[in-house]
Order: C-alpha cells, then sequence, then structure tokens
C-alpha cells in the first residue's frame, strides 16, 4: 500500500498550486496510491486502516526527511511519537506491524519509542540509537549505498542528500555488528528495471561488514 506522510514529509511530491490543502481533499498523489497524507493521530490511524482494507500486509510510515523530495531535509521529523504509536496500535489491531522510515538518531529513536518493530535505511544514526534498537529487538532494513552511481544519475538537492546518506553507510554498519542489530537486505532500488539490475551490486558492497553465508541469509 501507500506509504504514510505529513504534509512536506517524505513522499509529499505535490505541485505548489496543490496547496493549501481543503478538509477532506485528495491529491493526484493520493489517488494513485502512492503515498497517503496524515496530520494527527486520528487521520494516522483512518490512513492505516484504509491501507489494510485494500490488502496491504504491514505499513510504511514516514519518520523523517527523505532524499527523493527535494523539499524533505533528511533531519527534519515528521509525526511525533504519539503519532506514530496510533499507527503501531492500529497495525497490532490487524495483528501485523510498522516500519519506519528513518535516517538520524532521533527519528530513529522517536519511532522505537512508539513501538515500530523496522527501521527503513538508519544511516544517520548514532551509537545511542544502536543502542536502543538492539535493546527492543528492532530491526534494521538498510542498503548499503557506498557510491554516487549505486542508485543511477541525480541532481541537485537529491544528490546532496544522497551524499550524507553514503558518508553515513559506513559507520552504520558497524553500530549494527557493534550491537549485534538484525539487519535486513534491502536495495531501495525501484521504479526502474535498470536501476534494479543493480541489485547484484549492492550485494556485493555488502562484503565490505559481511561474509558470504551472512549476506545470503540477509538476502533469503
Amino acid at each position: 500500500g501507500a506509504m504514510i506522510t505529513t504534509t512536506g514529509g517524505h513522499g509529499d511530491f505535490r505541485p505548489l498550486t496543490d496547496i493549501p490543502r481543503t478538509t477532506g481533499e485528495v491529491s493526484a498523489q493520493e489517488r494513485t496510491g502512492a503515498n497517503a497524507i496524515a496530520d494527527s493521530a486520528d487521520e494516522v490511524r483512518l490512513r492505516v486502516r484504509e491501507q489494510f482494507l485494500q490488502g496491504a500486509t504491514q505499513i510504511k510510515i514516514v519518520g523523517a526527511g527523505g532524499v527523493s523530495t527535494p523539499r524533505s531535509p533528511l533531519d527534519m521529523l515528521t509525526f511525533t511519537e504519539q503519532q506514530l504509536r496510533a499507527a503501531v496500535e492500529t497495525a497490532g489491531d490487524w495483528g501485523t506491524y510498522v516500519a519506519v522510515h528513518a535516517y538520524t538518531s532521533e527519528a530513529v529513536k522517536r519511532a522505537v519509542a512508539a513501538g515500530a518493530q523496522c527501521i527503513e535505511h538508519g544511516h544517520l544514526m548514532d551509537d545511542h540509537a544502536a543502542e536502543i534498537m538492539a535493546k527492543n529487538g528492532t530491526w534494521l532494513s538498510t542498503q548499503p549505498f557506498v557510491n554516487e552511481d549505486d542508485v543511477g544519475p541525480l541532481a541537485g538537492p537529491i544528490l546532496d542528500k544522497f551524499r550524507e546518506v553514503i558518508v553515513g553507510t559506513n559507520n552504520m554498519y558497524k553500530l549494527a555488528r557493534k550491537h549485534g542489530l538484525k539487519v535486513a537486505f534491502g536495495t531501495d532500488l525501484i521504479f526502474s528495471p535498470a536501476v534494479a539490475a543493480r541489485q547484484g551490486l549492492m550485494i556485493g558492497n555488502m562484503t565490505r561488514w559481511y561474509n558470504g553465508s551472512e549476506i545470503l541469509r540477509m538476502v533469503t
């Protein structure tokens, strides 16, 4: 289903002509199912339930800014802990879980405090955030980005943010090893067959931190 974000959060690609938003109005992006926008705990519950109604098996919540959304800096925070917890509780009522998109330590810690079972990305987290994840048994689903060409051509603010992610990659995996985090392999290479074909390159990058059997376990 759609990833759930806030107004101005990662994934909010609306043109400025769609702002301000009228109550109850749905944007073109939301109609395609690419994202769902919520700005209160009650709206979060509604959007989560809508995804399950349409067949989603788990929920992805945007807890911070992202690379591909030009107007959302990586270190911004989106949902409050209470709002994230509303998503987690609602998913629990459906017998499943929430994964939270987060890069920075503050975003990771807020998501874990709210009960999220998986952090997506996490490249800019610090030792304390990794320690908290380990204590809570939270999964880390992340990507071994080490070069600017790992995801194809980028430019402008998107490239600037991707460079920040690359700088954090090595430290993130070192923290994951130090604290024994449960790590899942994710490429984030989507929407393009040519880019998706580079997943083998991502697997090769993993040899910087894990041995062959550990990597095969992750990717299967």
